[in-house]
Order: C-alpha cells, then structure tokens, then sequence
C-alpha cells in the first residue's frame, strides 16, 4: 500500500518535471558578475530547466538544514531524557537486586519484592 502511494506522489512529480525540462530547453547565462551581466567570460550557458532545478534543490537543501537546525534543541533534550531513563532504570534493578539478596530481619515480616 504504501509504495502505491509513494508512486502516486512521485510518478506526476517525475511527470511535471520532464515537462518542465522539454519545454524550458532555451539557454540561460548565468554569470558570476553583477555589474556586467552580458559578460560570458565569468559565466556558463545552462538550460533554463537546470537553471529551475538547481534553484530547488538549492532552496530544499536550505530549508532542510534550517528544519534540522532549529531542531536541535529538541534532539538534545531527548537524549538527556533518554540518559536519564537508562540511569533510572538501572538504579531500579540495583535496588531490586539487593533487596532479593538481603535476607528480612528476624521477627520482622518482610515485604515482597516488586515486580
């Protein structure tokens, strides 16, 4: 099921993306220098679908690293939680540990060890 779906999604993406390229075949100068954009010396000639493509990888490429940025402080604090449990967890069975090894006090009734 899921990978009908993701060829639902990708299959027209791929689609509009081929289109995009047969029909934006035209040259585009990219050039290096603000000042003098006819300049081909400091540029390259690419097609205009390149052109288009490189922009949005680019931006997705950005945006990932910003997402993933702005992120962090909530990786961290997953990790400090997680440590914490682990710690917590083994302390728990220590402490289970050397309840079951120490034997109840004489005329005291002991209490059963937790599960």
């Amino acid at each position: 099921m899921r990978r009908i779906l993701t060829w639902l999604v990708w299959l027209p993406l791929i689609l509009v993306v081929v289109a995009l390229g047969v029909a934006n075949r035209h040259p585009l100068t990219l050039s290096w220098n603000p000042f003098e954009p006819s300049s081909v010396v400091d540029g390259i000639q690419v097609p205009v679908f390149v052109g288009l493509l490189a922009a949005f990888a680019f931006g997705s490429i950005a945006g990932g690293f910003i997402v993933w940025n702005t992120q962090r402080k909530y990786r961290r604090a997953y990790r400090e939680e997680r440590r914490k449990a682990e710690r917590l967890t083994g302390d728990v069975q220590r402490m289970k540990a050397e309840a079951a090894a120490t034997p109840p006090a004489a005329g005291v009734a002991a209490l059963p060890v937790p599960r």
